[in-house]
């Protein structure tokens, strides 16, 4: 990835990940402590993968995503979301980075339930249960919601 990101929200989560994977392909999710960005906390989704089948569980999401949320989603698998379901930009964004280990941001049309806001801005980072395999168990994901 290549900074900088369009958001300076983005921007602090991305530089937040990084410093705490050091020279690993990514940080433990032990290691993230949320309130280390306190700024980003209401934009944070954390994300359990499973990897057979695929499938995304919203473990945590951020009070300003719940906002701008039609409908709540914490606590669910994403395949059960008819709208985030696979082929959906963030189902396959997500797929992204469990198959790279690699961060993915990505920009999506807002469709909640503000018309003031034009578009998300969002970046999924991975994260692994261990240091040693590597293989991403969980993503922590944060959204920026941009105004028209």
């Amino acid at each position: 990835m290549n900074p900088p990101l369009p958001t300076p929200l983005l921007q602090q989560a991305y530089d937040h990940w990084n410093t705490l994977r050091g020279g690993n392909a990514m940080p433990r999710q032990s290691d993230f402590v949320p309130l280390n960005i306190p700024r980003a906390l209401p934009n944070i989704m954390l994300i359990d993968v499973q990897r057979e089948p695929l499938d995304f569980f919203y473990k945590t999401v951020g009070g300003v995503i719940v906002y701008h949320s039609a409908e709540p989603f914490e606590e669910q698998w994403m395949s059960d979301i008819p709208e985030r379901r696979s082929p959906s930009t963030p189902w396959m964004n997500f797929q992204k980075v469990v198959s790279t280990g690699q961060p993915s941001r990505s920009t999506i049309p807002y469709i909640g339930p503000h018309k003031d806001f034009l578009e998300t801005s969002q970046i999924a980072l991975p994260l692994s249960d261990d240091r040693n395999t590597q293989d991403v168990a969980h993503l922590l994901v944060v959204i920026d919601y941009l105004r028209r």
